[in-house]
């Protein structure tokens, strides 16, 4: 019982901190700023893995923002707002409408810091997605060795720490919550964030299986 509700507080937890996260960029980050960052972060992958690399990753996360903006016609609300107050007649609608051009172009950057920021995250998933190819084995390996350790414990009456167990599978949320927060902090991240992460899961894992309770 006690396990899910911190597994339920945990969760809360990251999709607040995800969202305050998600929200505080969109509401203040300046589409230079993002265009700068980005491309910041470009700059260091290309260095780390290559330009083929940058370059496919460029594609695939193309290819994941184009299809999620097709359906979404973002430019037509600016525009519309924009030309609102000249196509308005009468005094009174005019004072009505006095302010929509300043609310048109605050909506015209935030839209083009949104789009920009949408691009990034979705490189970041990428950038992501791009090191399970070999992170999956290795997840896989420290299971099995967590799973073969237990077995010996069994029958060598080794003791398995709940201590270990439970820190294993705090430290794996923590990285869990990271590796979430690393997809929308609007600064430029080093590749190798990703893959260090990933070897912090995969120990963590092992250990983790490898101090389960024994059942007598």
């Amino acid at each position: 019982m006690a396990a899910k509700q911190d597994s339920g507080l945990f969760l809360w937890l990251v999709s607040f901190v995800f969202s305050l996260l998600a929200a505080f960029s969109l509401a203040l980050i300046s589409p230079d700023y993002a265009r700068h960052m980005s491309a910041s972060e470009a700059q260091k992958i290309e260095s780390m893995l290559g330009i083929n690399t940058l370059l496919k990753i460029n594609d695939i996360a193309g290819s994941m923002y184009r299809s999620t903006m097709d359906d979404i016609d973002i430019g037509a609300i600016s525009k519309s707002l924009e030309q609102a107050d000249d196509e308005q007649a009468g005094e009174e609608t005019k004072k009505r409408f006095f302010n929509m051009k300043g609310v048109a172009r605050w909506i015209k950057v935030r839209t083009e810091a949104f789009l920009d920021l949408t691009y990034w995250f979705f490189r970041r998933i990428t950038l992501f997605v791009i090191w399970m190819p070999l992170w999956i084995p290795m997840l896989f390996i420290a299971m099995m060795h967590g799973y073969w350790d237990r077995e010996i414990k069994k029958t060598n009456f080794g003791y398995t720490s709940p201590v270990r167990n439970q820190a294993a599978r705090r430290g794996m949320r923590f990285i869990t919550m990271l590796v979430m927060l690393f997809f929308v902090v609007p600064v430029a991240l080093d590749p190798i964030i990703f893959p260090f992460c990933m070897m912090g899961a995969t120990i963590l894992t092992g250990t983790a299986l490898g101090n389960v309770q024994k059942r007598i």
